[in-house]
């Protein structure tokens, strides 16, 4: 094993991690609306209620595919209960977009155009000191690169503390998802 002890000019600033998870009902808007998307610094979006989700092994990862950009999120939800259950279905049921905070306070706004599908993993675990809980995934295809946005509130984004100002969508069979499903498309508004 070695450590790197001298020699170095910079020292490391930034920290791995996320320290905040929120997400929101996402809406197609109009490019234009979303001010700053393609430079990928947004610095306007429709007002947009967020909620913060607490959980475990927050993460988020963007690749570039073709000619877009994959996106994907995780977090872990430790407890099963009623409210936890309530939530995930609600979940289920919806394209939501997702925005980041890291440990060094930048936020990063994914899903923006084209929403993210929401898929929940129930697990129960064989041993008292594993996960009993859920593990959830937002994954989605997007043209730009997830935006930095340096003020949520100047933007747009407002905080609730009610998960279910999400709203509900529903499926693209027209029929409500539970458990194990992914919603893989939504039909919503296109006005503003």
């Amino acid at each position: 094993m070695s450590s790197l002890t001298s020699g170095r000019r910079t020292p490391c600033k930034s920290q791995a991690g996320l320290r905040k998870m929120y997400l929101y009902s996402h809406m197609q808007y109009p490019i234009q609306v979303l001010q700053g998307l393609k430079s990928g610094i947004l610095t306007s979006h429709p007002t947009t209620q967020l909620f913060e989700y607490q959980g475990e092994g927050k993460g988020v990862r963007q690749t570039k595919e073709g000619k877009g950009y994959r996106q994907e999120a995780r977090i872990t939800l430790p407890i099963i209960g009623n409210a936890t259950n309530q939530t995930v279905l609600q979940l289920l049921r919806m394209r939501v977009g997702l925005i980041s905070e890291d440990r060094n306070g930048r936020n990063w706004v994914y899903g923006i155009e084209n929403g993210l599908d929401v898929e929940a993993r129930l697990v129960t675990g064989q041993n008292r000191e594993e996960l009993n809980g859920y593990q959830l995934t937002f994954t989605g295809m997007e043209e730009y690169e997830a935006p930095f946005v340096s003020n949520l509130t100047v933007a747009g984004f407002r905080m609730t503390d009610n998960p279910l100002v999400l709203g509900c969508l529903l499926s693209s069979s027209g029929l409500p998802s539970s458990i194990g499903f992914k919603v893989s498309d939504c039909s919503v508004p296109q006005s503003l």
